[in-house]
């Protein structure tokens, strides 16, 4: 874990600009840590404990660039996390020997303070916090999106103990997914990764013969 301050930095010339998938724009303050895995595998980066926004995205590359994004090692995080368990968090493979530049940031202007950095190895359990619509036909095709943390390659999803098609995992916060068939009533969400489980309760509702699709509702 390592804990910085970016109150009086400035960012350099040769930051990246936009390339990150959570955080597209001009980095208004800069910090670079360079992290060398000592193995293959999947690796866990979270903010959790930083006491302001913060935004952190990883490249590799020489250390004054040009840097080449790192898919999936990108995390935002933009209220104070109290719970490191459902603070956002990215995940995602990295090879061993390979040096990885870590560029931290604050995400709100002028929003600056102490910032935590963690990063440890193997995947994180995923969390479901929200999906939308909340209700669909019991006929199914209902494309729905959920929101959480966790998500990755391999990532299922269960509605009413029916197993969800076509899932797509657009990044380790979002996924989309389709309906299939089902009785009408209300029904839990579960999402699995190769490291758990996350369930929603009571947060989709099969509705007979209605095509009407409520939107919103958070765990």
């Amino acid at each position: 874990m390592n804990r910085l301050n970016l109150e009086g930095t400035t960012p350099e010339s040769t930051d990246p600009i936009g390339t990150g998938t959570c955080y597209p724009f001009r980095p208004q303050t800069s910090a670079w840590l360079a992290f060398t895995p000592a193995a293959t595998d999947t690796y866990q980066f979270s903010l959790c404990g930083s006491r302001t926004s913060a935004a952190l995205e990883g490249y590799t590359g020489n250390s004054w660039g040009p840097y080449t994004f790192v898919a999936g090692l990108c995390v935002t995080q933009t209220t104070i996390a109290n719970n490191c368990a459902t603070a956002p968090n990215a995940a995602t493979t990295l090879t061993a020997d390979t040096t990885y530049r870590l560029m931290l940031t604050n995400y709100f202007s002028r929003d600056l303070g102490p910032m935590t950095i963690s990063i440890s190895r193997g995947a994180f359990s995923p969390v479901a916090t929200t999906i939308s619509p909340v209700a669909g036909p019991t006929a199914g095709n209902t494309v729905v999106t959920i929101t959480g943390s966790g998500f990755g390659n391999g990532t299922t999803v269960k509605i009413g103990g029916a197993n969800a098609s076509s899932v797509q995992v657009l990044s380790p916060f979002v996924l989309a997914a389709t309906t299939g068939a089902h009785p009408n009533g209300i029904v839990d969400v579960a999402v699995t990764t190769g490291a758990g489980t996350s369930t929603l309760g009571n947060a989709f509702t099969h509705v007979a013969g209605s095509r009407r699709r409520p939107t919103g509702h958070s765990h």
